[in-house]
């Protein structure tokens, strides 16, 4: 697999966890795009809600996977939603049954929102921060 990463121009396997690729279009009409590589931890927290559970006498839990940024236990976060907009605090963070106090860009997690309600939030909304 080392050759076709050399081929395709890709980082080295290692790298993956903590790199992404994005092409840019340069508007010309005979220019390739751009190709820039980014760290995980650069840029805003972007999160899609694939599930949303409630959790008795505790609260609201959303579950997808992070698209980009990183997010910490305690932070605000921004809700874009088709039924409502918000702010909500995330009291927890969980990724495969372990609580962890942060994650970033490609973990599969579930997050804890205090003061949501699962009437408030539809698959397919976006967190960000």
């Amino acid at each position: 697999m080392g050759f076709l990463r050399k081929l395709f121009g890709l980082p080295d396997e290692n790298d993956f966890d903590s790199v992404y690729q994005v092409k840019y279009d340069t508007g010309e009409k005979d220019n390739e795009p751009i190709t820039a590589y980014y760290d995980a931890n650069e840029g805003n927290f972007m999160f899609t809600v694939h599930d949303i559970f409630t959790i008795k006498n505790r609260g609201t839990v959303v579950t997808g996977v992070i698209e980009s940024g990183t997010i910490n236990k305690g932070e605000n976060v921004n809700l874009n939603g088709a039924k409502k907009s918000g702010t909500y605090i995330v009291g927890g963070i969980e990724s495969f049954r372990k609580l962890i106090d942060s994650a970033s860009m490609g973990d599969n997690v579930g997050l804890f929102l205090l003061g949501a309600n699962k009437e408030d939030i539809c698959k397919g909304d976006k967190l960000y921060r």
